[in-house]
Order: structure tokens, then sequence, then C-alpha cells
């Protein structure tokens, strides 16, 4: 690694707490509240409850924040009242009282869930209300301050196309699930882009700098530079408009975004600014990116041009959204500090935590875990102290972002006594897998309340989301006193109230398969399974593996009751869903039964199984596409039509759509990152992935007639010039994939289990 450094002297922490912006520093996680008045957070609450609830049964529920609510911060530090109140002629008013916004309004989705079997979830909206309503008294509190949302990388792999309804809904689904301390990053290369104006770089320079709406992400924590971009000025006041409109609803609501700090990523032109400034040159993991896409710029924290720059953005943002004095700031994310020095991680922690003070004296710092995980031969406990401990107490606050798979507190000593957050990480790349660790949600969070006193919330921090629900309505209730939440006897119990929720009171076959998958599919038991170990959407080899923890009777058992049940549940929407995912699951786990025959029917020489196994392997994906083309949330085109919806011009709509579509391919220029967002979509499935297994095969068969060995290189390079490159190139992309769904998911999968079902070994 590249290092241009100047001699500095070491900044000390007894120096730093003695600077006049450190005077008040003792602002803490403690200190954090919401900022709007709670007549403000009632009126909030009110629009919340005519988006959500039918217009019909809105006059019985009152939604209120108390008007103390800014009182005591102390615990419980949320807490809401469900008392029904008595109406003529039978009927009930549900009243619901909280603490602040959010708390009032998860007071009403549990109200919504456990009293009228009635569900909200990302995009659907499933009722059964009824008068009377049922009655209720009843009191929740929270476990802890915080309930956290988001993973940088969600702002890329599902959010980048979204616009102000789409994040209307989703903001409306944080509050009614107790979501306090959601991460907000849009619109801040539009702030960076006036700063760096404003210092002497041009437009061009700037362009050259920021990514694609796509890999935004990315760019923010320094990995990357340039790929995908350039951002317009449409796309920039965009943002920003948009960014306002997310805010003032979370914060309306009494929530407490998390707004980006500085970690000192900055434009290769910004050298020119400052010829004489340390920094140093990072690379993202050697993924082959050149380094116009990589070898980014990181200033040196303890050179006071970090300082500079750092204070006039954070105040540019603050002076255009605001602040609640929660800063996110990764400048090491995949990527080691250029030092293992204790001295040198303890200087650059302080300076980063002395800029954010600089600029608000009340600041704390949050920052995302991944690198203690990701980087356990780097980040040992010497390296982690040495940066835990350079920022006062109380004043960081650590998101164990894995935590239930592998927490990091356990084994950082509990950061050091710094507050921190376990969230659970179940998606990674947005990629489409039946995936949860049911067991570890239940336990995790109350094992570490009870380990580590500095515990102070719970989060859901997925790449990606529209995969896996069930696991994030459960995890969303382990933040709240669980003991007043249900009667559960146990995560059985649970999965069943579930299933009456999603389908309806006749949901028992349905409820059946849900519990099946609850001992399956939805509490594995493997270590990194990480939804990229998915043979279907893999690059084709002789050595392809597909990892599963359960057994394909598991999920055929699952699909033979939701396919029992479709009689009465068909026109249900979330039993549609489920439904053509449970068969997509089903397929893609038969598939290497195919695979692997057709690669031993290869290695033995056996042209005619070859090509048998070829045939039925790639009819199967023939079958898959039918099954994700029911569903509109399986559709590729849905995906690239918002990209292109948003654009202003030929050129942006041209980009947009190269951005959308090359994520979840080749995710660069060649491949550097194949297959990470990987989905299985209608149209990819057909247009993309068939095409590169119809490819393989063809070279097996080549391979075998000419007596030569099959070449994995030639292979790939074919692959890139022929169907990579090209899938995702304007010329290509003409074509306009449906946005609509088409086909009867219940009919579909009905013969999907008479033509596939025989094929499960016993």
């Amino acid at each position: 690694m590249f290092n241009h450094r100047s001699k500095m002297t070491p900044l000390l922490l007894q120096t730093l707490l003695a600077m006049p912006g450190l005077a008040i520093a003792r602002q803490s996680w403690e200190n954090i509240q919401p900022a709007e008045s709670c007549q403000h957070q009632t009126e909030a609450l009110q629009g919340l409850l005519a988006r959500n609830i039918p217009e019909q049964f809105r006059a019985y529920f009152e939604l209120s924040v108390a008007e103390d609510c800014h009182s005591n911060i102390e615990k419980p530090y949320g807490s809401v009242s469900i008392v029904s109140r008595p109406l003529e002629f039978g009927n009930n008013k549900i009243v619901i009282i909280g603490n602040s916004g959010v708390s009032a309004a998860f007071g009403l989705n549990h109200y919504l869930k456990y009293f009228t079997n009635s569900q909200i979830t990302w995009n659907e909206r499933r009722f059964s209300l009824e008068h009377p309503l049922p009655a209720v008294d009843l009191a929740i509190t929270s476990l802890d301050k915080f309930r956290y949302y988001l993973n940088e990388c969600t702002f890329g792999y599902s959010f980048p196309w979204w616009g102000e309804q789409d994040w209307t809904r989703h903001v409306d689904w944080m509050a009614l699930n107790g979501i306090n301390m959601p991460l907000a990053t849009t619109g801040q290369e539009a702030v960076q882009r006036q700063v760096y104006l404003q210092l002497g770089l041009t437009e061009e320079e700037i362009d050259s700098h920021f990514t694609g709406p796509a890999f935004l992400p990315w760019g923010r924590m320094g990995n990357i530079k340039s790929w995908g971009g350039p951002l317009s000025s449409s796309w920039h006041l965009r943002s920003i408009a948009l960014q306002h409109s997310i805010l003032d609803q979370m914060r309306s609501l009494g929530m407490t975004p998390v707004l980006p700090g500085f970690a000192g990523h900055v434009p290769d032109a910004l050298l020119r600014i400052y010829p004489n400034v340390s920094y140093h040159v990072q690379s993202w993991l050697d993924l082959g990116f050149s380094c116009n896409n990589t070898c980014t710029i990181l200033l040196d924290p303890r050179d006071p041009i970090f300082k500079e720059v750092g204070v006039k953005i954070m105040d540019a943002s603050k002076a255009e959204f605001g602040t609640d004095h929660l800063y996110s700031s990764d400048p090491f994310n995949e990527m080691d500090p250029d030092s293992d020095a204790p001295e040198y991680i303890s200087e650059v922690g302080q300076a980063i935590f002395s800029t954010m003070l600089e600029s608000d004296p009340e600041a704390v710092w949050v920052m995302q875990g991944w690198m203690f995980y990701f980087a356990q031969d780097f980040w040992k406990l010497t390296q982690a102290e040495a940066l835990l401990t350079s920022v006062p107490q109380g004043s960081l606050i650590i998101l164990d972002l894995d935590a239930t798979e592998h927490p990091q507190y356990e084994r950082l000593d509990n950061f050091f006594g710094q507050p921190f957050i376990f969230n659970m990480l179940d998606n990674f790349g947005g990629n489409m897998a039946l995936y949860g660790r049911v067991e570890d949600v239940v336990t995790g969070p109350a094992a570490a309340r009870r380990h580590a006193p500095n515990m102070i919330g719970t989060g859901l921090t997925p790449e990606g989301i529209f995969t896996n629900y069930v696991m994030y309505d459960l995890m969303s209730e382990m933040g709240w006193s669980s003991s007043d939440l249900t009667n559960i006897e146990n995560i059985e119990d649970w999965f069943t109230q579930f299933g009456r929720r999603r389908y309806g009171p006749d949901s028992g076959l349905a409820k059946d398969g849900l519990i099946r998958l609850c001992q399956t599919a939805y509490n594995c038991t493997i270590g990194n399974f990480h939804n990229h170990d998915i043979l279907v959407v893999t690059l084709p080899s002789l050595n392809t593996t597909d990892y599963t923890w359960y057994s394909l009777h598991d999920i055929l058992d699952s699909l033979e009751l939701f396919v029992e049940a479709s009689d009465s549940l068909r026109n249900i929407s979330t039993f549609q869903y489920d439904l053509a995912d449970l068969s997509r699951q089903f397929l893609v786990n038969l598939a290497p039964t195919f695979y692997q025959s057709a690669v031993d029917s290869y290695n033995h020489g056996m042209v005619d199984s070859l090509d048998i196994n070829q045939e039925t392997f790639l009819d199967l994906l023939n079958d898959l596409e039918k099954v994700l083309s029911t569903q509109k949330q399986f559709l590729l085109g849905t995906w690239l039509e918002s990209a292109k919806t948003i654009s202003k011009t030929p050129e942006e709509k041209s980009l947009y759509e190269f951005n959308a579509c090359n994520q979840i391919t080749l995710w660069g220029p060649d491949g550097q990152i194949l297959d990470y967002a990987a989905k299985q979509w209608s149209g990819l499935v057909s247009q993309y992935y068939a095409r590169r297994w119809a490819l393989f095969f063809d070279w097996l068969a080549l391979s075998l007639a000419q007596g030569e060995a099959f070449s994995q290189d030639v292979y790939y390079e074919q692959f890139l010039e022929t169907i990579g490159r090209p899938f995702c190139s304007e010329q290509s992309n003409q074509t306009k994939f449906p946005v609509e769904p088409n086909g009867d998911i219940v009919d579909i999968s009905r013969e999907i289990l008479q033509k596939w079902a025989g094929y499960v070994t016993p």
C-alpha cells in the first residue's frame, strides 16, 4: 500500500479532552432523545394512522404521545399503554398512549398483530378487523433505549431507486416495529459536492469521484470510486429533497436518525488543493478493480486538513438537514488501517471523534462493527482496545453488526465498556434464500443483556430486504418486554400466530408448513451461510457447491402442506407470495441433483447421460422462471423500470439501467464481485443464468467430443464476452422485461410438485 505521510506530533487523549470543543463532550448516548415536541409527534401519528388503517376503522383508534414525553429520559426508555374504551352499540375504541411517536406506533402494531390477527409488512397489508374491536388493557416497555435499523449496503441493494412514496411507507413500517434509530444516508453526495466546489475542485473532478446510484454505499465507505457514475445535477437535487422528506417523517415520529459523519474518504483531486496533506491509498480486498475504480484516498485523520475538510462537510450537512447528534463513520470497512500499532490506531480514533466534536459538541459516533468480525486477524484485542478506548466512554456506539451469528462483544471484552447494539444481519447482497437463525434470535439478545450491561439496543442490519419477513417480525419484538407481548410457550407457538396473521384463521396446513420451516430452513445450524451458496446463481464450474443445513425432504414437506392449503388460501396475496417463494426454494435445492449427475457424466465420459442431465437441469430452470413470473416482487423488470423511471434524460435512463443490471450480475467491469448480489428473478433466470448454464454444458460436451479437458478460464472469458457484459449493455437492454406478473402460482406449484417431487430420493 502506498503511503504519503508527513511527520506529525501524536495527539494524546489528554490533549483532546482539553480542547474547547470537548469541554461539553460528556453528552453521550444517554442524552439522545427526539427533538420534536410531544404535540408534533401526536400530530404525525394521525398521518400514520390514516396511511395504514382502513378508513372505516380509523375513528376507533386514538393514538397520542404523552404530554410529558420529554420529562424522563431514564428507563423505561420506550413505553406504551393500550386500553380499550367501550362505546355505544357494543363497540370499542382503542386508546394508545406512548412516550414517543415510535412507542405509540409499536403499540398500534402490537394490537393489530396479537388482538386482530392483522399484519403490515414491507409491501403488504392484511387486515382482519371487525367490530367490536377486541378489548385490551396492556402496558409494554422497551428493554433497551435503541432499536437500530439498516446497513450502509441496504441503500445500494434495496433503496437506490426509491422515491418519496416508497420511503413514506417504509418509515411508517419502521415506527410500527419500534425502530427509533434508523440510518439515513441519502443526499450526502450533494452536500459534499457543494463543499468540494467551494474548496476549488471542478465539476469534472467531482464527477470522476462519485459512483453511480447502485454503488453509492461502497463509494461512501471508501471501497471504490467512479464506477457506475457520474451523478447528474438532477440526481443531486432529487436526493436533497428526498432526504428532507425522509428525515422530516422520521423525526416527526420520534426517531433519532443516524447521519453521515466524516471518515476521510475524498476525491483524488483534493490532493491538488492540498498538495502537502498526509494520506493513504486504500485498495478493497484485491478484488481486481483497476485504480480507476479503487486506490481511493483516505486523508490521515491526524493531519489538520482532515479536520478542516471534515468539519466543512459536517457543518454543511447540519445546515442542510439538521442533526440528532448521531453520526456514522467507518474509515476501515473491509480495509485495514495503515498500521497495527496501538498508538497509531488510538490517535486515528481520537482525531475522527475530535472532528465530529468540532462540528457538533454533542456528537455521538456510531460505528459499524463489521470490521471486527471480517478482519479478526487485524483487530485483535490490543488493536480493538486502542480504537474503542480512544473515545470518551459513552460517546461511541458500536453496532455488533452480525451478532446473531458472529457476536463480537464476547471476543472483544464487551467492547471495553463502550455501549453496543445487538443486531441481526441475515442477508448479504439482497440474495434470495429461505434463511434464518431462530434460536439465535430468540436467545441471543437476552444472553447479551445478561453478559454485558453496556448493551443498549437491538437492531436489524440486512444488506438487502424483502426476504424472510418472518425473521424481521420476530427480531423486532426482541427489544420489548416479552412477558407482556404474548403468551407463547415456545417459538412454534409464535410461528403459529404469525401464520394466522399472514394467512387468516383458516391457515392450518400453511401454518404447519411454516412450523416445519421454523425447525429447518429458518433455524440455520451451519456457520457463514451468506445466501451466496445457491448453485443456480453461482458461476458454473466442475466443483460448484450448494450448501444447505436441511434436507430436500424438509422443503418438500413444507411445499406439500402449502399446496394442500391452497384451495382455501389461493386469493390471499401473502400466501401467494410465500407459496411462490417456497416453490422457488424447492427447485433451487433440487437443481444440484442434476448438476452433480451432469458433472459425474462428464468425468466418466458419458455423453448421453450428460445430455440428459443438462436437458433436465435447464428444464428445471424454465419451471423456476414460471414460478418467479407469478410475483411482481420476483420480476427483473420491476427493478430495471424503477431505475429508469426516475431518470430525467436519455443518458440518465441508460446509466441507471446499467447500474441496476450490473450490480445484480457482474458487480464491476469484469465480474470483480460476480454474483454477490445475485437475484432469482424472472427475466434474469431465463435470459442470464439459464444461458450461462447452457454455455457451461455446451463446453463440457465439446470437451468430451474433442477429447480435451474443460477449461474454466476459457469458459469464463466466453461467458463475459457473449453473456456477462452484453446483458447489461445499452443495446442488449432494448428488451423491456415485464413489470406485471403472469400465471397462477397455485396451479403452477401443483404442476411443480407433480413433475419434480419424484426426483427427491427417500
